[in-house]
């Protein structure tokens, strides 16, 4: 049994798939400054030690010891790399460093 409810704003649970292991779909982000474009499924593991949020289609990971802020870090993270990769110049980017960047900006964008 989950010992916590999922605290991102915009998260829905969307499937159990067994136990410690379940499916959220992601539609709004708690910074202001971004947006998504559509939502984003995300598997959460509980482990021992905290929960792992990952979303295998952005490549974006994150743990923390309690859901809330595993999630906020992957909030972090997902940001954090939509940033580097949208401010760095295309012809600094390796050919999977744009695939990235445009996985990361067909589901993200900064509000202006």
């Amino acid at each position: 049994m989950l010992d916590q409810r999922p605290q991102t704003t915009g998260a829905r649970m969307l499937r159990v798939e067994k136990a410690g292991r379940f499916v959220l779909m992601v539609s709004q982000l708690r910074d202001a400054e971004f947006q998504l474009r559509r939502p984003v499924a995300v598997v959460v593991l509980k482990e021992p030690s905290g929960y792992i949020v990952s979303s295998s289609e952005l490549n974006v990971h994150a743990f923390g010891a309690t859901l809330s802020e595993a999630q906020e870090e992957w909030e972090e993270v997902l940001t954090d790399l939509f940033l580097s990769y949208t401010e760095t110049p295309e012809e600094q980017l390796a050919p999977s460093g744009r695939v990235m960047r445009d996985n990361l900006s067909a589901v993200v964008f900064e509000v202006s």
